[in-house]
């Protein structure tokens, strides 16, 4: 899910409850991103208690600045890990309920950095990672767990695309642009498009 906008101050812990991850040993946990400027790059990842109503910002645990969006993913028999992905694809992903992250290898990064991503990733192989950036109109993709990714721009599929959602199938990213704007009401929307990765 993409780190949530600003809007105001009670944004800061209502409008995230849409795009977050409820930790299944302790459901009164949860985890949300947001995109604010964090003193040394955009996007924090905060943990929220609802038993004592505290957010703790837990970005500094990540290792990266300029988050951008996150994900669980199933390990099966109960395990589960919360990936992190940053704006130039970095991913880091814990296995601990987000106390500690482990950073993984960045070698081909993406090349148009963005600070908030829809993310999709294939669910028979979690390591074919595709991304969308929010309110723009580029994309990227990953074959090997976010090690190297490939840019493409969604401007080739519709002369002003502005990304909408991106999905993942074994043969397609799907890609839903929006154009006149991107908000609640967008006007309309394009596609969505297959595009063969």
């Amino acid at each position: 899910v993409p780190f949530s906008a600003v809007t105001g101050p009670s944004a800061f812990i209502w409008y995230p409850w849409t795009r977050n991850f409820i930790k299944p040993a302790d459901t009164n946990i949860t985890w949300y991103g947001e995109q604010v400027w964090n003193g040394s790059g955009y996007g924090k990842l905060w943990e929220y208690d609802r038993t004592t109503f505290a957010s703790t910002d837990i970005s500094s645990r990540v290792g990266m600045n300029g988050l951008g969006a996150m994900e669980s993913i199933d390990l099966g028999g109960g395990a589960y890990k919360l990936r992190v992905i940053g704006s130039t694809g970095q991913i880091a992903e814990s296995t601990d309920d987000a106390q500690t992250f482990t950073l993984k290898t960045l070698t081909t990064p993406i090349t148009s950095s963005c600070t908030r991503w829809h993310v999709a990733s294939h669910p028979s192989n979690r390591d074919i990672i595709a991304l969308g950036c929010v309110e723009n109109n580029y994309y990227a993709y990953s074959y090997d767990g976010g090690v190297n990714w490939t840019t493409k721009s969604a401007l080739t599929l519709s002369a002003d695309c502005t990304i909408w959602n991106v999905a993942i199938t074994d043969l397609n990213l799907i890609i839903s642009c929006t154009n006149g704007g991107y908000t609640n009401n967008p006007g309309y929307t394009e596609g969505p498009f297959a595009v063969p990765y």
